[in-house]
């Protein structure tokens, strides 16, 4: 664990982003009691603690408003949400040519490849038969989520705040790896250790949804932290006054932090906030 935590950086802290599965998240759905009493600290601070998840609005654990976090970025940056209201405050959506274009050439290349499409700005899911297999065998959906099984023409012809591909040889990185060699504009794309390879719209990721929210909240760049475990959260790391990685982060996400935090199982967003609290002077 490296954590250097000033005195000016903690006294400018306004919004703490955390990203939820292999970070805040304690399992799939819980926050351990110390990341609980860490972010009611912070709150009590006037500290915004923030999610910022590849997970869509719809698929958010019921313990995220428990622990009375507000506000939070969705589908890696195309979604903002303000779970208080349960008003949607941005939505940035993948276009259906792009749709189109991504189906064809991973299908060429990588046959047996299936996609799923989130719509609504994530509150339901169009996905393939064979999607929809490998979601319920694998993706721990709770009971009430919308996945809908749709032909493929149908994902194509719409557009998507978040675009997935998965297959069930070929991993999520080496799916990234495949596109990004591809000619195709307009589309962002990254993993998030997930087993499928997650698509949005150019320029969208986890750092622009903070960035949207921030604006609205008239907080500054230079009063942020954000804290992440896998390639998903590399802008946001980078983009914040701090970004820390978990200790079992991935090797690229580390290396991408100002600092790193304690592992998941050992409360890593927790030691990170009681450090700002500890080094707050004012």
């Amino acid at each position: 664990m490296n954590l250097e935590i000033s005195p000016e950086l903690a006294n400018r802290v306004q919004l703490i982003a955390s990203d939820l599965d292999g970070t805040m998240l304690y399992g799939h759905s819980t926050f351990s009691p110390r990341v609980k009493s860490a972010v009611s600290a912070a709150h009590a601070a006037g500290i915004q603690v923030v999610a910022a998840t590849g997970r869509a609005v719809s698929y958010f654990p019921d313990a995220l408003r428990d622990i009375e976090v507000r506000y939070a970025i969705a589908s890696n940056g195309a979604v903002g949400y303000d779970l208080k209201t349960n008003d949607v405050l941005f939505a940035t959506y993948l276009e259906a040519q792009v749709i189109a274009k991504i189906v064809d050439y991973l299908t060429d290349i990588c046959p047996g490849v299936t996609f799923g499409s989130s719509q609504d700005a994530g509150a339901t899911m169009l996905v393939e038969q064979d999607y929809y297999e490998f979601a319920m065998k694998e993706d721990n959906y709770p009971p009430d989520f919308s996945l809908q099984i749709v032909e493929i023409a149908e994902i194509m012809s719409k557009t998507a705040v978040k675009f997935t591909a998965r297959h069930p040889q070929v991993t999520s990185d080496e799916l990234f790896e495949a596109l990004e060699k591809s000619d195709i504009d307009g589309y962002t794309a990254t993993t998030s250790g997930a087993p499928f390879v997650e698509i949005a719209a150019h320029g969208v990721d986890k750092s622009t949804g903070i960035a949207k929210l921030c604006k609205a909240l008239k907080i500054p760049r230079e009063g942020v932290v954000t804290v992440g475990d896998a390639r998903n959260d590399i802008n946001m790391i980078q983009w914040a006054a701090y970004g820390a990685a978990m200790a079992d982060a991935a090797a690229q996400t580390k290396a991408a932090a100002d600092g790193i935090t304690a592992s998941n199982k050992e409360d890593g967003v927790a030691v990170l906030i009681e450090k700002i609290l500890q080094a707050r002077t004012v």
